[in-house]
């Protein structure tokens, strides 16, 4: 039975380490059993010396047998726990790795594997191990194809489709390395290198396109200034040789004429080469929209990151701009990547602005700021090298490579550079303008000459379109504002212990997992950073050195923070009634010692679910407040704030009749032919400025805007304050229009205006269903608008009604009797002088 068991072990001999002694052992084993067998003879012939002797013999080798037995046993155990060791320190390398690796016998078997191969193919190792290669992962066993003659030929790498468990096809690099008895097989992920290359491609094809453009370009500038500039020169020649006597005047025109007509050429070949020589691929686009649209997508690989990110349109950026946009989007895309793979855990800040100095508006500044590590130039004016920009990856440079060369085709430059904070911001500047042709070119060119026209008048530019920028920011919101909060998985965890082991270890896991740890080995000291720092999660021990959990738990509630964080206590098996106690304070769960890696990631994940979910869902609440908030604005700039009220209250508004109101209209005399002589910016701007100061002095007399009617102002005394002391609205009304006569006189344009005003009933409320405004009806309304008609320029005149409510304080002047339309001959009265 021992040599058969001995033999057996000798078949091993590839795992079987030292086996010399044990054929030594065999051999024994062997003569062991011709000793017995003689011993047997002699005992059974009654040969006495020869027992004796054989005896001894057989003694003597049993010593020798157990010593050796005893010593190769001794051996093989050391070198087969050495082996372990060895196979344990490789398998741990193996899971280090970045690549996915197979160990694979010289007969095709697969016998390691690590978790990035397990990540790659979506198996799990047992359902790899011990499958043929071609099983595994569809390759061929090298060693069994014309491929590969033998280890000289290695390493072997090609390319290969990896087909997954789910069916999805992934392409990867294959390295092959012969290895004892069998091969090392290396898989690596190749999309992104793909998908890199066709990035480099398609910028190189672009950059082609663009120096073929401007190389069109420079010859379509050659050739259509040769004959203007010709043209030019025979002119000039021309004069210089003149007699005295010749026409100067005729040629001088002849030279203005070339002149022009070269200026035109030259405008309209800077117009064709103002996008970098070639106006293909550009378009419209809206610059706030596009960075919008590129935080959006780069939120979803930056919440994997832990990483926040924001975007910023800086005042002055143009509403609209003529460019490349899918190229833009294809930059920021790029360098978004590539400052996600800087800051883990960070934040990135996209922004654009317009070019310091750049007043055409024909430009735009773009940056991508992240709060890694600072880059190795500190110099942001100097061209951007990527191969010194700090990028730690192959796959950084390449992303950075395309991204200059794109803004070098967009006629751009692209710089980089260490700014406030010591954050790590790459710029970049895009070339573009106004679509050429377009009417947009005309409009912004008679702005502009408006605008040079306003900053003389002293009106200026900035305020002239007042009501429509007021209406855009109640109708837009903010950029913030509506800025979701991107899904994050990690989040910022305090672990409280007294153990510094147990505390390193614990916050070496939830690094590894990507959180932000902070470490505090007292009750005191974790307080101060609950106090001093944001938390999502605090790993709290039950037994500290200076207190106990329970009291801090118990501090935490009483002072609130338990409402922005969750806490995880840490505890022993027999701490339970503890831990009861910390769970009935609002403790999330506890944590058994030792603490198991995959309890505390399912742990904490729920906590940082919930944690998420409570902030996303405050995030909304904060939203919906703005939101109100907007709309309550946008709602009383359309309706005046006692129906606003009435409407949030009730849902209504009631129609109202009102016995005693004022009814006040204001005309500007001569509008049409001064819209006739100056164009619509001019006309906006005027009208903006006037009708402010009659909305100013309107609120100051307690007069009540209605709506204005093209050039005309129609505004109501008594509406909402008739249980009012005061009665006599129609004296506010006559106050307000002898303001605004006042008014119009200090403006620049100097307009007259014919005023009328009338008392009586009126009718209000809202009707219609869509672009609801409060407005008022009834023969007062009629009346006080014919009465206007009829007014003298620059004098408030009054119905004989109003006249009674305002002769107390103003004298009345009559004017004679005029025909009002359904009313008939009516005597009208103009107020003149002061306040008696």
């Amino acid at each position: 039975m021992g040599a058969r068991q001995t033999l057996a072990l000798l078949r091993l001999r590839q795992v079987t380490p030292h086996s010399g002694p044990w054929r030594v052992l065999l051999s024994l084993i062997l003569i062991f059993v011709a000793a017995y067998l003689a011993t047997a003879v002699v005992v059974l012939l009654g040969w006495q010396e020869a027992t004796v002797a054989l005896t001894g013999v057989s003694f003597l080798g049993g010593a020798i047998f157990v010593y050796l037995a005893a010593r190769a046993s001794l051996r093989t155990m050391q070198a087969l726990v050495k082996s372990s060791m060895t196979q344990r320190q490789v398998g741990d390398m193996l899971e280090a790795l970045s690549h996915a690796v197979l160990l694979v016998d010289d007969r095709g078997l697969v016998r390691t594997v690590n978790r990035k191969l397990c990540e790659l193919t979506g198996q799990p190792a047992s359902a790899l191990v011990g499958k043929s290669i071609m099983q595994a992962v569809g390759l061929e066993n090298p060693f069994a194809t014309s491929a590969v003659k033998s280890s000289i030929d290695m390493p072997h790498t090609h390319e290969h489709e990896l087909r997954r468990r789910d069916g999805a096809v992934v392409p990867v690099a294959v390295a092959i390395v012969p290895a004892h008895r069998g091969f090392v097989c290396v898989l690596t992920d190749i999309r992104e290198d793909r998908m890199r290359r066709r990035q480099l491609d398609d910028a190189v094809r672009i950059a082609e396109e663009i120096l073929r453009a401007r190389n069109e370009f420079m010859a379509l500038v050659a050739t259509e200034l040769r004959d203007p500039l010709g043209q030019l020169s025979r002119a000039s020649r021309a004069l210089a040789d003149a007699p005295p006597e010749a026409d100067i005047a005729a040629m001088a025109r002849k030279i203005g004429g070339a002149g022009e007509q070269m200026e035109r050429v030259v405008q309209s070949l800077l117009d064709i080469g103002r996008i970098g020589g070639s106006a293909e691929g550009a378009r419209v686009f809206h610059p706030a929209a596009l960075l919008r649209e590129a935080a959006e997508a780069l939120s979803i690989q930056a919440g994997r990151a832990g990483v926040v990110v924001r975007h910023y349109v800086e005042q002055g950026v143009p509403t609209t701009f003529y460019g490349r946009e899918a190229q833009i989007r294809q930059i920021l895309g790029l360098l978004g990547q590539n400052a996600i793979a800087r800051a883990p855990g960070g934040e990135i800040r996209i922004a654009v602005e317009p070019v310091p100095g750049d007043k055409s508006s024909h430009q735009l500044l773009f940056s991508v700021r992240d709060t890694g590590y600072p880059l190795t130039d500190t110099t942001a004016s100097i061209d951007f090298d990527p191969l010194t920009s700090g990028a730690r990856s192959q796959g950084g440079r390449l992303d950075l490579a395309i991204c200059r060369l794109l803004v070098l085709s967009l006629g751009g430059r692209m710089s980089a550079g260490n700014t406030t904070g010591n954050t790590a911001t790459v710029f970049f500047t895009v070339v573009g303008g106004v679509a050429p042709g377009s009417q947009q070119t005309t409009l912004v060119n008679q702005l502009g000459e408006t605008q040079a026209a306003a900053s003389m008048s002293g009106g200026g530019w900035k305020n002239s379109f007042e009501a429509s920028a007021r209406l855009a920011r109640l109708a837009i919101p903010d950029a913030d504002a509506t800025t979701a909060e991107p899904e994050r998985r990690t989040g910022s965890v305090l672990v409280v212990d007294d153990s510094p082991t147990s505390r390193e270890l614990l916050a070496h896991q939830l690094r590894q997992a990507g959180n932000t740890v902070e470490v505090a080995g007292t009750a005191s000291e974790a307080l101060d950073l609950v106090w001093q720092q944001e938390f999502d999660v605090i790993l709290l021990d039950v037994l500290l050195p200076d207190s106990d959990g329970i009291a801090v738990l118990e501090e935490l509630r009483e002072k609130g923070a338990l409402e922005r964080l969750s806490v995880l206590m840490i505890s022993a098996v027999e701490e339970t009634s503890s831990v009861a106690a910390c769970i009935e304070r609002g403790a999330e769960d506890f944590l058994p010692k030792p603490v198991s890696p995959a309890l505390l990631r399912a742990r904490l994940g729920a906590c940082l679910e919930k944690k998420f979910l409570r902030d996303k869902a405050r995030h909304h609440l904060v939203q919906l407040a703005a939101e109100g908030r907007r709309a309550n604005d946008l709602l009383r700039v359309l309706l005046p704030d006692p129906i606003a009220d009435e409407l949030q209250s009730s849902g209504t508004i009631a129609p109202r009749r009102l016995d005693n109101v004022a009814v006040v209209f204001a005309d500007i005399v001569g509008f049409t032919a001064y819209c006739d002589r100056h164009s619509p910016e001019e006309v906006l701007i005027s009208l903006q400025d006037l009708f402010t100061r009659f909305e100013q002095l309107a609120l100051e007399f307690g007069v009540q805007k209605i709506k204005t009617i093209g050039d005309s102002f129609m505004g109501a005394a008594g509406l909402f304050d008739a249980d009012a002391d005061d009665e006599r609205p129609a004296l506010r009304c006559v106050q307000f229009g002898r303001a605004i006569l006042a008014a119009s006189a200090e403006l620049p344009t100097h307009w007259n205006l014919r005023i009328g005003v009338h008392v009586g009933p009126v009718v209000g409320g809202v009707v219609g269903t869509r672009q609801y405004i409060f407005d008022i009806w009834g023969d007062t309304v009629n009346t006080a608008q014919r009465i206007e008609q009829n007014a003298r320029v620059g004098q408030v005149c009054v119905s004989a009604a109003a006249r009674r409510q305002v002769e107390p304080d103003y004298k009345t002047e009559s004017i004679g009797v005029s025909e009002i339309k359904g009313k008939g001959e009516t005597e009208l009265f103009v107020v003149v002088g002061g306040p008696n």
